[in-house]
């Protein structure tokens, strides 16, 4: 399963690399106000919202500490889609999927560790290597994302045609693994499920607000908001799931981690799908 769980994360952030030019980087520093904002609500309000919710649910471990590893994990692919479905800016959001998994290396095992220690404390032992979490991250996350990009700026068509079977590869392969994931840990999910729906429900409503919120208090617009809510509500799964089962060896808080997957699916969709009709109409009459 960790087997299964590493390729998920290196397929899923080799899409975003094919996806990814090197022109997108040079045209991010001629304009980079929403990648500071979307960077900065990334990495300091999301965390610290997270370790409010998981602190109220300190009394259930294994909720608190899946939420902690949750928000240890950056944005992925599907966040990218749901941008691109709702018809927001997907410049934007594939910039900062890609930066945040190039930051993970260093900000994933901070996150994980800060979080342990204020839900659980020192006693508890619980501490994400340092040295061992980067070798993954390095391997399945910063590794891809480089050849991807790469093969996209030297060889565009090849890559056009790879971006096409690697989607379809990586769908068909994240479907199959979180189902098998979802079917393993039933008892699980279902012990803890009220409390669990309740903290992941409330931690990715509250991510999509603080991600309007924030983007609208900068002077961005709608089109940039949503794209930065996404990518602070909208999680890294496989990767939080390996670092639960092959780094941590909690294999216990697996179900309340696949559990955030429906959330997703009815809380971020909505979104989006309100998105599509409040804004979509209004933004391609005024060419935004």
């Amino acid at each position: 399963m960790q087997t299964l769980l590493s390729a998920c994360v290196f397929l899923m952030m080799f899409c975003i690399g094919l996806d990814f030019s090197w022109r997108q980087w040079r045209q991010l520093l001629s304009a980079p106000k929403p990648i500071y904002i979307g960077l900065f609500a990334q990495n300091i309000i999301t965390p610290a919202v997270a370790f409010a919710v998981a602190w109220y649910f300190r009394d259930t471990p294994e909720v608190a500490l899946a939420i902690i590893l949750i928000v240890a994990s950056p944005g992925g692919p599907v966040a990218n889609a749901l941008v691109h479905y709702a018809g927001a800016r997907i410049d934007l959001s594939l910039s900062l999927t890609t930066i945040n998994g190039l930051l993970c290396l260093f900000t994933a095992p901070l996150i994980a560790d800060w979080g342990f220690l204020l839900v659980s404390g020192r006693e508890s032992g619980l501490h994400l290597a340092l040295a061992q979490t980067m070798r993954h991250l390095f391997v399945i996350i910063l590794l891809p994302i480089v050849i991807g990009s790469s093969l996209n700026h030297f060889i565009p068509p090849y890559a056009k045609r790879l971006r096409v079977v690697t989607r379809y590869l990586t769908i068909t392969l994240l479907t199959g693994t979180l189902l098998v994931f979802f079917v393993m840990n039933l008892e699980q999910i279902h012990v803890n499920f009220n409390q669990g729906l309740i903290a992941l429900s409330a931690f990715c409503t509250l991510m999509m607000a603080f991600g309007l919120i924030v983007s609208r208090l900068f002077g961005l617009n709608e089109t940039f908001g949503f794209a930065i809510a996404n990518e602070v509500s909208v999680h890294n799964v496989p990767l939080a799931l390996l670092m639960a089962e092959g780094i941590l060896k909690r294999p216990d808080l697996s179900g309340i981690i696949v559990l955030y997957v429906p959330v997703i699916f009815v809380i971020a969709l909505g979104g989006a799908q309100f998105y599509r009709y409040r804004f979509g109409s209004v933004l391609k009459a005024s060419g935004g």
